[in-house]
């Protein structure tokens, strides 16, 4: 039991980041600005081949309640960056890679010292969350509404956590104001040494911001994810949700940057239960 509490801790750190991208949480994000504008189409469509730096940052707070196990809060921090690129490929299809430089995890329970975690779980752990991991340099096939297609790069026990698609576009022209919405179903790795856990997700979009002179566009969007059908084993029932922000570029709708804030539960009955908090930023800087 103590090893999956603590798996749970290490793994629930990203897990909010498999859904899309919650309301700013950082005080020096900036609103783009909204201009009456008829429909547009959103496009995962890159024009040229784009280079840069990635970073990812993940801060959680887990509160464990189980009978076998004392009562505890831990916090917990991820810290990932590295370069990227993004390229368009036949058929209207778009590759994205990730290549980690450096990787950290922390966390530590109130009134006690950080504790580090060994760079194995940590590359473990983001790979089982979908993350980009030191060691794996990945690349992500999309089609023209951002859907996952192919991965390749890390273990195949592992690509299917980098199947579930952060953003899909409408696929139509659509105005400020207009929302759209999108079902899968997502893997959760609740053990890294288990099977991971089928959920059914619901993400909903909504197009807030258009600034054509910055060529920027702004998404808010609130998912949830439940149990799958015959998914609620003696690993418990799961429930989530999440709401954010993500922004991309008008033009070519590549991302930009994204906040997000989430919930999680792992309820095994009885009121036994894990809850996790998380708040997660991610930013892309490019050059052509």
């Amino acid at each position: 039991m103590k090893r999956i509490v603590l798996a749970l801790a290490l793994v629930w750190l990203a897990t909010g980041t498999c859904m899309a991208a919650g309301e700013p949480v950082w005080p020096e994000e900036q609103p783009v600005a909204t201009e009456p504008v008829g429909p547009v189409d959103l496009q995962l469509k890159p024009a040229a081949a784009t280079a840069g730096s990635f970073s990812v940052e993940i801060q959680s707070r887990t509160a464990i309640r189980m009978l076998l196990v004392p009562k505890s809060t831990l916090m917990g921090q991820i810290d990932i960056a590295g370069s990227f690129s993004l390229e368009s490929a036949p058929e209207g299809k778009t590759i994205q890679a990730f290549d980690v430089q450096t990787a950290s995890m922390a966390y530590y329970s109130p009134g006690a010292p950080n504790r580090d975690i060994p760079r194995e779980t940590i590359t473990q752990t983001l790979l089982v969350s979908g993350l980009p991991a030191p060691g794996h340099p990945v690349r992500i096939v999309m089609n023209g509404v951002g859907k996952v297609v192919d991965v390749a790069g890390v273990p195949d026990k592992y690509s299917k956590y980098y199947k579930t698609s952060l953003l899909e576009f409408a696929g139509r022209p659509i105005r400020v104001g207009e929302a759209w919405a999108n079902r899968s179903t997502i893997p959760v790795c609740i053990d890294p040494e288990s099977e991971a856990i089928l959920c059914e997700a619901l993400a909903t979009f909504t197009l807030t911001t258009v600034d054509r002179t910055a060529d920027r566009a702004s998404i808010t969007f609130t998912s949830s994810y439940d149990n799958a059908p015959g998914q609620a084993t003696g690993t418990g029932k799961i429930h989530g949700t999440s709401e954010g922000t993500v922004i991309v570029k008008l033009s070519d709708g590549t991302p930009v940057e994204s906040r997000a804030i989430s919930a999680s539960r792992l309820d095994f009955g009885g009121g036994n239960a894990i809850d996790m908090e998380q708040r997660i930023r991610t930013n892309m800087t490019g050059a052509q």
